[in-house]
């Protein structure tokens, strides 16, 4: 579902009336088409690379659309559970830093970000909170575990 800044006749709804999205859902924010294409526990084939007790490795994947004309970076994540800021982990640096990026107007980035949450929250529960690169937008969206 193809959810945006304005509602038409495609069935695009407003982000201001749509604050929470799942994977599968796509968002038109700012100048980016972000697609949530899913999340996972994760577990690392590293023995070096392991999350420290008591805790799980969450990994979210997602694609950038940048739909405007300059280049842009895709924007920052925020991860809670139960309001408590957790940080993002670099675990072996194949797509994690694809944020950091810049995506020319009319191309595509993909790739995933990973966590260290709690290992007794549920997918449900986690959120990562998005906010574009707009600097006086102050605007952000929510995409939850599951």
């Amino acid at each position: 579902m193809l959810l945006g800044a304005d509602t038409d006749m495609g069935g695009r709804i407003p982000i201001r009336l749509v604050a929470r999205f799942h994977p599968g859902d796509v968002v038109e924010f700012g100048d980016f088409e972000i697609a949530y294409t899913g999340a996972e526990k994760y577990k690392s084939n590293n023995q070096f690379i392991q999350p420290k007790d008591g805790y799980k490795y969450v990994k979210f994947y997602f694609t950038f659309k940048n739909t405007g004309n300059s280049d842009s970076y895709p924007g920052s994540f925020g991860c809670y559970v139960n309001n408590k800021k957790y940080d993002q982990e670099y675990l072996d640096g194949s797509d994690e830093s694809f944020l950091l990026q810049e995506v020319s107007g009319g191309r595509e980035i993909s790739g995933s970000i990973t966590y260290e949450v709690p290992k007794e929250a549920k997918m449900k529960d986690i959120e990562l909170e998005y906010e574009n690169n707009f600097i006086w937008s102050n605007k952000k969206i929510i995409f939850l575990g599951k």
